[in-house]
């Protein structure tokens, strides 16, 4: 093998090495799919939810432009602060909400190995929390709506809840 034979190899593997090692430890956040909000890593909503919380988020859309993106993960690591952070990460590195509007929302539940505790956060653009959403009110949607079904272990429900919730707030 030629010299730059075994070089174009050898820069191939290292290609590979670090395209793996990037898959591995990389990027936090999946890419997302067109025309998609709901994102269920943890795996703890069934399909009827996923397609009902669907449905209401483009509802919620299509009335309003706001954007909206629930993401559901196991990552026992998180605390309330890297939570609310990992939640503006999503928001800004999916770019959720509409350029210039600012409009976008994020739901993140991270959980526990178990699948049963975790951590809530909400994580809103300016632009979301002065038309639709302030920081007060996301506190009670996570707190007095979505909180207690957690609690009882129905996170699809809490998120329902929620989303109707947000529909209220906006459609009034």
């Amino acid at each position: 093998m030629t010299r730059r034979g075994v070089l174009a190899l050898l820069m191939v593997a290292v290609g590979l090495l670090l395209g793996a090692g990037v898959a591995a430890g990389g990027a936090p956040w999946p890419l997302p799919y067109p025309d998609r909000a709901v994102y269920d890593d943890a795996g703890v909503l069934d399909p009827a939810t996923e397609a009902a919380l669907e449905a209401r988020i483009d509802l919620i859309e299509a009335r309003s432009g706001a954007e909206v993106g629930i993401y559901l993960q196991v990552d026992p690591s998180k605390d309330l602060d890297t939570n609310l952070a990992a939640a503006e990460d999503l928001l800004n590195t999916w770019g959720v909400g509409r350029a210039g509007y600012d409009d976008g929302l994020v739901i993140l539940i991270s959980y526990q190995s178990d699948r049963v505790h975790g951590i809530l956060s909400t994580y809103a653009g300016s632009g979301f929390k002065v038309a639709y959403l302030s920081t007060e009110e996301q506190a009670h949607l996570r707190d007095v709506v979505i909180v207690p079904y957690l609690q009882a272990h129905d996170p699809g429900a809490g998120l329902l809840a929620a989303m109707d919730v947000m529909r209220a707030y906006i459609f009034s």
